[in-house]
């Protein structure tokens, strides 16, 4: 079955559910990548011989995962958007699902 093959209130009604589908996935492939950029963190850290260096590994890793996290953000932003719009394509409010 597809979702394409479920009729219109089906669909919204299963809508929830594969947001959440659709979400879960997208959180456990960021969170894998948050967990190997955090390794490399610490393997750079272990290299640090001198206070310089050790600063140097966490000032870099800051301005990373800033700019990570922005990414990560706007992506999850731009999913929720398009969850968002696809669910309104279905007239939840005929059925008593509305938000």
């Amino acid at each position: 079955m597809t979702w394409d093959s479920i009729s219109q209130p089906g669909a919204a009604a299963w809508a929830p559910l594969r947001m959440g589908q659709v979400y879960g996935a997208k959180l456990m492939e960021l969170s894998a990548e948050n967990v190997n950029s955090t390794l490399e963190f610490f393997g750079e850290l272990s290299g640090a011989k001198t206070p310089a260096d050790f600063a140097e590994a966490v000032g870099n890793e800051t301005r990373r995962r800033l700019d990570a996290l922005t990414e990560q953000f706007d992506e999850l932003s731009r999913l929720f958007g398009a969850t968002k719009a696809d669910d309104k394509a279905v007239d939840v409010d005929d059925i008593g699902l509305g938000d």
